[in-house]
């Protein structure tokens, strides 16, 4: 997630603009102005989650080649099934890769609780259609700690 704090900057730097010009903005304008916020916000939530998969991902190989590589076969020999050079990771999908890297049971409030919802919110509203109200995808909403 080497890119998150570039991206939380000019997040909050387009933010501060957007709201800036909000507030002296006549009321036709308002409503532009709110599109564009509420636009910024999809963004930086999807450009958050973006960063999050790839880190996943990459924790995720680094776990498969270190089972592959333990000496007791009884830790390998499940592990082979996983082949860390895929570029698609053996069709794994996300949650499965989330899950051999986080702790599933760990909870409410837990990398893997906060994780699993913001993936879920993005997955559901891809599907369906844009945002239509700031909050929804903000940027505060999508910090998660790995």
């Amino acid at each position: 997630m080497k890119d998150l704090a570039r991206i939380e900057a000019a997040f909050d730097k387009l933010d501060l603009l957007l709201e800036r010009e909000r507030a002296s903005a006549q009321a036709q304008q308002i409503v532009r102005i709110e599109t564009e916020q509420v636009l910024n916000d999809q963004a930086y939530f999807l450009l958050c989650l973006g960063q999050l998969e790839i880190e996943i991902s990459q924790v995720c190989r680094t776990a498969i080649r270190g089972r592959i590589a333990h000496s007791d076969w009884q830790v390998r020999r499940s592990w082979y099934l996983y082949d860390p050079e895929d570029k698609r990771l053996s069709g794994l999908k996300f949650e499965e890769r989330a899950a051999l890297v986080m702790d599933r049971g760990a909870g409410k409030g837990s990398a893997w609780a906060k994780t699993m919802f913001h993936y879920t919110r993005r997955a559901t509203r891809s599907r369906t259609a844009t945002f239509d109200r700031r909050g929804s995808m903000s940027a505060p909403s999508c910090r998660i700690a790995t």
